[in-house]
């Protein structure tokens, strides 16, 4: 009996110090922890911009297929949607009228969208030019520009208050109407292209659609913006060495 608790004793103690053994042996090692970033997780894939070409019903065209997971990328790509549904949903309202009144061959029913993208970077930023020419009955169409830039550091959209000190927006204003005023495109004569009235009222923030490149600061106008029809939609550069102290 003695020998029976005797040898129970021991086995007790053994068990206790493999416990404290293996729980030492734990506290010992060295505690591994991934490590997670938000690199890691958002491998950001970059842009590249195709054409599909649109045949529906009541309107054709083509369209900029853009891929990449980008923010810049992303709103391109909404944007683009956005204005062929716009312009889907006008076309399916108004094409099968017009086709029963003057015929299903005529060139006042034949709507179509022609709506083109490209990439233009500087050190900094990214920016993705979308031109759109629209059809909609009558005897011409339209013109229309829509730029998206981002800073390549964060890939967050900017405005020209990002790039333009705030307290030299005004003289950026003034600038950019005495280039518009002074612009004679080749062939043009002497008279302003532009409608000074027009350019008069522009303020900073009418400059929404902007790019940049290693050399220029370039600014968008949509047919009509500012000019006539026949002047078009059209970009106006501005070289970085001549407004550098207006840059942040």
């Amino acid at each position: 009996m003695k020998c029976m608790k005797k040898s129970l004793m021991i086995l007790i103690i053994l068990l206790a110090i493999g416990a404290g053994a293996y729980y030492l042996y734990k506290q010992s090692r060295p505690i591994v922890v991934e490590n997670t970033t938000v690199d890691d997780t958002k491998d950001e894939t970059p842009i590249s911009i195709a054409t599909k070409e649109i045949r529906e019903e009541n309107y054709m065209g083509s369209k900029p297929e853009i891929t990449g997971t980008t923010k810049l990328a992303i709103t391109a790509r909404e944007y683009i949607e956005q204005a062929v549904k716009t312009f889907g949903d006008q076309a399916n309202a108004d094409v099968p009228a017009m086709r029963e009144e003057f015929g299903p061959d005529s060139p006042t029913a034949s709507y179509s969208i022609e709506i083109q993208a490209s990439l233009m970077e500087s050190a900094n930023t990214e920016s993705i030019i979308i031109s759109e020419y629209v059809y909609s009955g009558g005897a011409h169409g339209s013109s229309s520009y829509r730029v998206l830039t981002a800073s390549k550091e964060n890939g967050e959209i900017l405005t020209l208050s990002d790039i333009v000190k705030q307290d030299k927006q005004g003289e950026f204003t003034s600038l950019v109407k005495n280039k518009l005023i002074a612009w004679r495109p080749s062939g043009s004569g002497d008279a302003p292209v532009v409608f000074p009235e027009d350019v008069a009222n522009l303020t900073f923030y009418s400059f929404t659609n902007w790019a940049l490149n290693d050399e220029n600061l370039i600014i968008y106008f949509s047919q009509y913006e500012v000019g006539p029809g026949v002047l078009g939609a059209f970009g106006l550069p501005i070289t970085l060495s001549e407004i550098k102290d207006l840059l942040l």
